[in-house]
Order: C-alpha cells, then sequence, then structure tokens
C-alpha cells in the first residue's frame, strides 16, 4: 500500500475473491478518510506506512488497522490459514505499523486511543508491540500473540525492515524458533554463517599440506566448494593415514566453523606478531 499519495490507487486489477473484503477505496464521499491502497498481493506484505514521513492522520490509522484486522479474520476463517507465507506477509505489515507508531508522537497517542476504546486487556508493563499484535489477532489467542510479538520485537531490535521480514523468520527457523530462542538465534545463525564463510574463502587460497591423495571411486560430492571431511590416524612414524571421506554437506559445515577459530588465532597472532616487528623496525612502515 502506498500512502504518500492518496489518489495513488490501483484500480485497474482484478480483486481476487478472497481478498474483496479487504481492500479499501479511494477517497469519495463514501470514504472521507481518502485511504488508498493497492490491490493485496497474498505472498507480500502491503503496508509502507513505516516509511512515511509523517504520522497517518487519525482516519486513516484506523483503516491500517481495520485492514489488517480483516486479513487476520480471513486467515483464521481459513484462505490463509494453510500458508505460513501468508502469515509472515500479514505479520509483515504488522511490523510495519508497529514501526510508524514508534517514530510518530501523534501515531502513538492515536492508537493508544483505538486500543483503549477496543476493550482488549492490557496493563502499564504491557508493550506496545504486543498492544498492536493483540489489536490486529483480537486478543483471543495469547501464547500465539506473544510468539507473534516476539518475532516482531526481535525484528525492530536487529533492524529488520517488513520488506524482509519473511526471509528473516524463515532463515531463523520460524516463528516458534524465535520465540524459544530470541536474538541469540538469529546472532548465533549469522555467526555460524560468518564462520563458514571466512574460512571457505580462506582455505580456497591456501596452500595444501598434502595433494594428489587418492579419492575413492564412490564418493560424491554435495556442495560446491569440493571440500570433503577426513579421518585420518597419526602412525608411530609420525605419518598421517587416510581412513575415511566424508562429502557431508552439514559434517563440512561443522568443520569449516571450527577452521574459521584456528584461522582467526593465526590471523590474530601473525598482525600481533607483525606489529612488534614494525615497532620494533620503523622502517617496515615505509
Amino acid at each position: 500500500m502506498n500512502y504518500e499519495n492518496t489518489n495513488d490507487v490501483n484500480t485497474n486489477a482484478a480483486v481476487p475473491a478472497a481478498e474483496a473484503n479487504a481492500t479499501f477505496q479511494p477517497a469519495s464521499a463514501t470514504n472521507p478518510a481518502g485511504f488508498a491502497v493497492t490491490v493485496h498481493q497474498d505472498e507480500v506484505h502491503q503496508l509502507d506506512v513505516h516509511k512515511l514521513g509523517a504520522a497517518l492522520p487519525a482516519a486513516k490509522l484506523v483503516s491500517v488497522t481495520d485492514d489488517l484486522i480483516q486479513r487476520r479474520k480471513t486467515w483464521e476463517e481459513g484462505a490463509f490459514k494453510s500458508s505460513t507465507r501468508k502469515l509472515n506477509a500479514l505479520l509483515a505489515d504488522t511490523l510495519g505499523l508497529n514501526l510508524h507508531i514508534l517514530k510518530f508522537d501523534d501515531a502513538r497517542t492515536d492508537f493508544n486511543k483505538l486500543y483503549k476504546t477496543s476493550g482488549l486487556e492490557s496493563t502499564k508493563s504491557t508493550s506496545l508491540t504486543t498492544k498492536v499484535v493483540r489489536f490486529v489477532f483480537g486478543g483471543k489467542a495469547k501464547n500465539r500473540e506473544f510468539a507473534y510479538a516476539k518475532a516482531i520485537t526481535i525484528a525492530i531490535e536487529v533492524g529488520i525492515q517488513p520488506e524482509n521480514f519473511a526471509q528473516f523468520v524463515e532463515d531463523n527457523g520460524g516463528l516458534e524458533e524465535l520465540r524459544r530462542n530470541g536474538v541469540k538465534a538469529a546472532t548465533k545463525r549469522q555467526d555460524r554463517e560468518a564462520k563458514i564463510s571466512t574460512a571457505t574463502a580462506a582455505l580456497m587460497a591456501s596452500t595444501p599440506l598434502a595433494q594428489q591423495l587418492p579419492a575413492p571411486a564412490n564418493l560424491k560430492l554435495e556442495g560446491s566448494t569440493n571440500f570433503v571431511a577426513a579421518i585420518m590416524r597419526k602412525e608411530s612414524d609420525g605419518t598421517l593415514s587416510l581412513l575415511h571421506v566424508s562429502a557431508n554437506e552439514t559434517l563440512i559445515e561443522s568443520l569449516l566453523a571450527n577452521a574459521a577459530k584456528d584461522i582467526k588465532k593465526t590471523t590474530d597472532s601473525n598482525d600481533y606478531l607483525n606489529g612488534r616487528a614494525n615497532a620494533a623496525d620503523p622502517t617496515n612502515n615505509q
């Protein structure tokens, strides 16, 4: 949805039957709020209120919340129920509304008035995000709404925008995984991926410790790096014997993440030694 121009509305697109009751029309005698929207697309979020440079007028804020509530009802009735992507699209727009309310004091004031008249429960400790989620989802399933609010809270904390919310949820194992593990789940996953990337680049460019070892005829590579994991045994004469190789991608990623730690230690050690050498011999810096 675009709110920057209330006359900018896609009036030519066909409205899917399941979405017919969830759309609004441009400003008219019967719609004095002048709330302009584009037709809903099931797979992506619709609201761009988080990008606005000013707070929505109170009447338009009502239209935004009404739209989200209608989409929630449609989802609950079955049209959306089978699709996680559609739920995430709805949550992405709920995130967008939350960001808008956080950005503008007027929007926060207007929303709090709406919330008070809704009859929904809250205490002094109830967060704004929980209120927004509860308002959209009707306050009927607190555990579910808590999971949604937690995911949106985490998204705000790590700077996720609505257009990236669905991918963020998927990358971190889903809404329930985010609820259980919080920011740590996202941080750990990102940290692991960074380590694997660092180790892959370093090892691809490194000089082999040994070359031209025979590969088993039945070895099939799973990844794109041509890496394999090996089990080797140290013999009494100090040499190593190759006993087993595996191309299992999960195993290789674990080894790469571990290798990244050793690579970092070596890099930090070399930087330290180079720094001492440069301090002892100033000509090294010239």
